[in-house]
C-alpha cells in the first residue's frame, strides 16, 4: 500500500514541478502583468483614437468599458493570487521577486 501511495505522490509532485516551471513564480507574474498592461494599453489607444475623432462616441464608450473591465478584472486576479501565494506555507509564492508592479488605471 505504501508503494502505491508513494508512487501517486511522486507522480503528482512531478506534475506540480512541471506546472510551476512554466507558470510559477516569475513566469506567472510576468504573464499576468503583461496581460494587465496589454488591456491598459488597448484602452489608452482607444481613448487616443476617440480624442482624434477616429471613432464615434457610442463605439468608444462600449469598447472602453469592456477594455477597462478586462484590465481591472485581470489586475484584481493578479493581486488576489499574489496575496494568496505569498501566504502559502513552504514559500510557494516566492518564485523570485517580492510581488508584482502595480499597474494604474
Amino acid at each position: 500500500e505504501y508503494t502505491v501511495i508513494k508512487s501517486r505522490f511522486d507522480a503528482l509532485n512531478a506534475r506540480q514541478e512541471r506546472v510551476l516551471s512554466t507558470m510559477g513564480g516569475v513566469v506567472w507574474r510576468e504573464k499576468l502583468e503583461e496581460a494587465v498592461s496589454a488591456a491598459d494599453s488597448a484602452s489608452s489607444a482607444l481613448a487616443s483614437d476617440f480624442m482624434s475623432g477616429d471613432i464615434a462616441l457610442e463605439q468608444f464608450v462600449n469598447q472602453h468599458l469592456e477594455l477597462r473591465m478586462q484590465h481591472h478584472g485581470l489586475d484584481l486576479k493578479r493581486q488576489a493570487a499574489e496575496a494568496l501565494l505569498a501566504n502559502m506555507p513552504g514559500g510557494l509564492g516566492s518564485g523570485g521577486g517580492g510581488g508584482g508592479s502595480k499597474v494604474g488605471a
